[in-house]
């Protein structure tokens, strides 16, 4: 039987073209089906990365303010930041950026030691769209910096000394003018050390220090090497800032430039305040010492002592309303070996002088222990820090009772643990050229004055300044221990999931 060939083989060709066309159709449809799913993933990320650029912008712009002088929260509880546009939330300039909540939470572990230490800003930020609603947190924390902060702050240092072999400033250094650093060795062991050095730049635009050995004028200098100097940590310091800094901004020191009237302040609201309104006045000469939560004051030679529990205080500050020319003596209970302080945060201030007349040190000198917040902070606003001379020295009698004698010729160095600010004196000893020989004063914490006077002779005598700096001071400052006008931001980080519970919440 004859079969019609070519018609059997068009019915297949028609059979492979329908087969053909159908798989077209569903790869058609598979692509615009995973076009469709592009395009809406393309605009989910869009919408994500909107959402998070406003969460940023929200952030930003709540920390522009606080630096500018924005009110913040004067108790531990967050507080709403921006103004409310509606329901809470406040719009941002433009209609693509959406909205924003902006809560700042104070740092509530350091309430003790600082009227606002440090403040988390959490931004949540919310963006609509035709399909969704989106929301991104961001949160950031933002430090005032405190003076406390410096192993040495100077306003213009004198270059009629400088700082030589030996020098250790293991904090940070701060300097509105330049100073003298020199090294006498060919060696490096043992050139001066800064942590950081950073000084301001100066009128003809440029920063520098002197390579002088007192010597005014001579070889300023931008490198942290020259000569036989060699700055330590030397690997360090030539990375530049913000270890090696010869162009930082100036910070405005003095008594009409920064803000000390709150330590006053707070001592007149809930501290010991002596004048007399307040706890009395007190006459020039006082001598005050420390022992933990005590403060024993004897006024003259020939008074009866009078004794402050300072620990029942509402504000752990102590402010002594005096004359400018006055002084007061002040140092911690003496001991077999060393002498107790404080063994809490607190601060001190005067008008006047200030003479450091014996050893003053922490109970707890461990800087590690988490719970020790054994601090001091001492502010004089137009006097001097002075070490008082020791009548021994001079093989005299001193004529007040024990144990409010002097005590500052110790043959292994007189320690003393605090914060000092002179707003507008210096940090210079009573008589350079005594005790004999030389001697060390080391300062626990740090010194910000208006320069360092003279502390000691060539002969040898005198004492050396030795600042061993206190690494809580990075973190924490005695209680309302003036701030600089400048902020440090801590850390920026993202918080996708962050909610409007959260956001509110007191976190830290």
């Amino acid at each position: 039987m004859n079969v019609n060939r070519a018609k059997g083989r068009n019915g297949s060709a028609l059979v492979m073209a329908v087969i053909t066309m159908m798989v077209l159709m569903i790869l058609a449809g598979a692509l615009f089906l995973l076009f469709q799913m592009n395009m809406s993933s393309y605009e989910w990320v869009e919408e994500e990365l909107q959402a998070m650029y406003t969460a940023e912008a929200g952030a930003n712009l709540a920390t522009y303010m606080i630096v500018g002088g924005a009110d913040l929260p004067q108790d531990t509880q967050p507080m709403q930041f921006l103004p409310d546009s509606g329901a809470g939330w406040y719009d941002l300039p433009t209609d693509d950026l959406g909205e924003v909540r902006v809560f700042v939470d104070p740092d509530s572990m350091n309430a003790m030691v600082s009227s606002g230490n440090a403040y988390a800003v959490r931004c949540l930020a919310r963006l609509e769209s035709i399909e969704d609603t989106y929301h991104y947190g961001m949160e950031t924390m933002v430090m005032p910096e405190n003076f406390a902060r410096f192993a040495c702050f100077q306003e213009h240092p004198t270059t009629g000394g400088y700082y030589g072999d030996g020098y250790v400033f293991n904090g940070p250094f701060h300097s509105n003018g330049p100073f003298c650093i020199f090294s006498s060795s060919s060696t490096h062991d043992n050139d001066p050390f800064f942590y950081s050095l950073n000084i301001a730049r100066q009128p003809s635009g440029e920063g520098f220090y002197y390579y002088s050995a007192g010597t005014f004028g001579v070889n300023p200098t931008t490198t942290p090497e020259t000569g036989d100097l060699q700055i330590q940590p030397i690997d360090l310091l030539l990375m530049g800032p913000p270890y090696f800094d010869l162009n930082v901004d100036s910070i405005p020191f003095g008594p009409t430039e920064v803000a000390w009237g709150n330590a006053r302040e707070a001592a007149m609201a809930g501290g010991l305040y002596f004048d007399a309104s307040g706890a009395g006045d007190l006459l020039d000469g006082t001598r005050l010492i420390l022992k933990e939560d005590t403060l024993f004051v004897l006024e003259a030679i020939s008074f009866v002592p009078d004794t402050f529990i300072l620990s029942s205080l509402v504000e752990p500050v102590v402010w002594i309303e005096n004359g400018a020319d006055d002084d007061i003596y002040l140092k911690g209970y003496p001991l077999a070996d060393s002498a107790s302080c404080v063994n809490f945060p607190l601060t001190i201030g005067m008008n006047g002088n200030l003479y450091m007349y014996g050893p003053m040190v922490y109970p707890n000198t461990d800087e590690l222990d988490p719970n020790n917040d054994d601090l001091l902070g001492l502010i004089s606003v137009y006097g001097d820090f002075i070490i008082a001379d020791d009548p021994d020295n001079h093989a005299s009698i001193d004529p007040w009772p024990d144990p409010y004698k002097t005590t500052t010729d110790w043959i292994n160095g007189v320690r003393y643990c605090a914060a000092i600010m002179a707003l507008d004196g210096v940090l210079k000893a009573e008589d350079a050229g005594f005790p004999p020989g030389d001697h060390d004063f080391k300062i626990k914490g740090g010194y910000i004055v208006i320069e360092e006077g003279g502390t000691s002779t060539t002969a040898p005598s005198g004492f050396t300044i030795r600042c061993n700096y206190d690494t809580r001071l990075m973190t924490m400052h005695p209680p309302y221990f003036p701030q600089t006008q400048n902020w440090n931001v801590i850390y920026w980080r993202d918080w996708p999931d962050l909610t409007e519970l959260m956001l509110s919440a007191d976190l830290i």
